[in-house]
């Protein structure tokens, strides 16, 4: 037979585990939260740099995951890929260089990203830069 002070134990173990599932669903969204809007800046700010910095017609960002992933580069957390258009004709010689160190110094956590991909088009050649934990491969 259930007394009184029984239900009243099963109704306090019933809220301090409810509390409990919520205080971990909110911690665990909130990093989600923290992390997502963290690499989205980090991606725009780069969008930005790389227009600012080229002399180029047009960037734009191909792909941007977040997550582990496996390519023909290798494992990784995370992988972002931009594409530059240049006016036909123009060189894209040393552009490499210039948009690396740019990068280096505008981004703040910019070694940390497993794997960029810049894709430098003009028309006649094509360029792939490929950057793995801020270094140039």
């Amino acid at each position: 037979m259930k007394t009184k002070q029984d239900v009243l134990r099963k109704n306090a173990l019933k809220g301090i585990f409810g509390t409990l599932l919520l205080l971990f669903i909110t911690t665990i969204s909130y990093g989600f939260y923290e992390g997502a809007t963290a690499h989205i800046g980090n991606t725009n700010q780069m969008e930005n740099v790389l227009f600012e910095t080229c002399n180029c017609q047009n960037v734009e960002l191909g792909i941007a995951a977040y997550g582990i992933q496996y390519s023909s580069e290798g494992i990784s957390n995370e992988k972002i890929e931009f594409n530059l258009t240049y006016t036909e004709g123009s060189s894209i010689d040393g552009e490499a260089e210039k948009l690396h160190k740019k990068l280096s110094e505008e981004i703040v956590l910019f070694a940390q990203i497993d794997l960029i991909t810049i894709h430098l088009s003009n028309g006649v050649s094509e360029e792939k830069i490929t950057i793995k934990k801020g270094i140039i491969q």
